[in-house]
């Protein structure tokens, strides 16, 4: 007969496995996918990008982005934090092989360790978008940029521009009855200016950076401005967009292949020392 245990104690929870907590930087080609997100139909660029480091880890392993981007909606750095089980591969053999499991437009260009609480959306100080248009066809950029016949006024929509700049509440550039609390954002800036590239020319970019953006707000900032840059709608009716609040006030929302999600930017403080 075995003695009693003294100890009344609960037992003890088995030790949880130790992991590393990363950011992956994703560049992605977004045109054949149902967004970032993961969807109930259609293949994501986070189901694709954890179908990847479970293949590799052999284990489930999830991701969270520090944006949701739109069906064909690019990036070309979208950070995303997971959390690799320890002992790992270093980093760089890492990186190289979700690159040689990825397919489709879906690249891993770093892994990087961060600290344990490193959050890629909630820690991200700031993000940038680019949107293309171009005034004629164009063979390298057609599936990248929308193709007007002539390129709008600069001048005019930079100066309506203007009105973006601070904290404001952009209900009327955002998509109706989404889950986010509140419609308030900073936009640090917003700016048109031509671009010629290898491939692009005759061209104009916008871009626009704020501390966070609402569901479709970038590309109705495009569609609105537009507007103005062909003098349907003076620049500083922008200001009275904003302070109605009204999306059906707003101009039609520019089309997702030209839009870019460039960065997102974070506090030095969330970078780890430890490369493990």
């Amino acid at each position: 007969m075995q003695p009693l245990s003294l100890d009344s104690s609960p037992p003890s929870k088995a030790m949880e496995a130790p992991v590393q907590r990363v950011f992956l930087e994703v560049a992605y080609d977004g045109t054949n996918y149902c967004g970032w997100q993961v969807q109930p139909r259609g293949v994501s660029v986070q189901s694709e990008l954890e179908r990847a480091l479970s293949m590799l880890f052999r284990q489930p392993i999830s991701v969270t982005g520090a944006g949701r981007t739109d069906a064909g909606v690019h990036a070309y750095s979208m950070m995303a934090h997971a959390d690799l089980p320890i002992p790992h591969p270093p980093l760089a053999q890492i990186q190289r092989g979700l690159c040689g499991i990825l397919r489709g437009g879906i690249s891993v260009r770093s892994v990087t360790p961060v600290i344990p609480t490193a959050h890629a959306r909630f820690d991200a100080t700031s993000r940038r978008y680019h949107y293309y248009i171009s005034a004629c066809s164009n063979p390298f950029w057609g599936d990248y940029c929308w193709e007007r016949r002539t390129l709008p006024d600069m001048e005019l929509m930079n100066e309506a521009c203007r009105h973006f700049i601070g904290e404001h509440d952009f209900t009327s550039f955002s998509k109706l009855h989404t889950q986010t609390k509140h419609n308030r954002c900073t936009v640090y800036t917003a700016h048109w200016e031509q671009v010629e590239m290898p491939g692009l020319w005759d061209a104009m970019r916008y871009e626009v950076c704020a501390n966070r953006f609402l569901h479709g707000m970038v590309r109705t900032m495009v569609g609105t401005l537009l507007e103005v840059g062909y003098e349907q709608r003076t620049p500083d009716s922008i200001a009275e967009l904003i302070q109605r609040e009204d999306r059906t006030l707003a101009g039609s929302a520019a089309p997702a292949r030209a839009l870019f999600f460039v960065e997102a930017t974070y506090p030095d403080s969330i970078y780890s020392l430890d490369p493990q």
